[in-house]
């Protein structure tokens, strides 16, 4: 339990979200065996934390590639919630703080991969 409440802090990860469970993972490369990190984020969906004048339409499945822990890739999941509104029927999903809307990186990694193509002034080095 301490676990979650370190990176909770670490993330700077704040109410509606908290870190739920910390897994260190094999994985499974072409070339080797690898490890890495996942992160997963849980959601408060009390009436206290909703969009008001909603209710949880559905869940999406969401993933982000952050910065690495150690020598570990990082992955942050969450299970993002789609509220929709009771009057108005429009459908809206609880944004993540820690990403822009639509990307599958953290801004926080991205800050970081813009700082290396500055550095090396080449996106394919970077990227290799």
């Amino acid at each position: 339990m301490r676990t979650n409440l370190l990176f909770t802090q670490l993330l700077n990860i704040e109410l509606p979200f908290s870190v739920s469970s910390v897994v260190y993972k094999d994985e499974e490369c072409e070339s080797s065996n690898k490890k890495s990190v996942h992160i997963h984020i849980s959601v408060d969906t009390g009436m206290e934390c909703r969009l008001s004048e909603s209710i949880i339409n559905d869940y999406e499945e969401r993933s982000w590639r952050h910065l690495n822990l150690f020598q570990y890739p990082c992955y942050i999941h969450r299970r993002v919630p789609k509220y929709q509104n009771k009057i108005s029927k429009k459908v809206k999903k609880l944004e993540a703080p820690w990403a822009k809307s639509g990307l599958c990186f953290t801004l926080l990694f991205e800050e970081f991969t813009i700082e290396l193509v500055k550095i090396h002034g080449c996106i394919a080095e970077v990227t290799r």
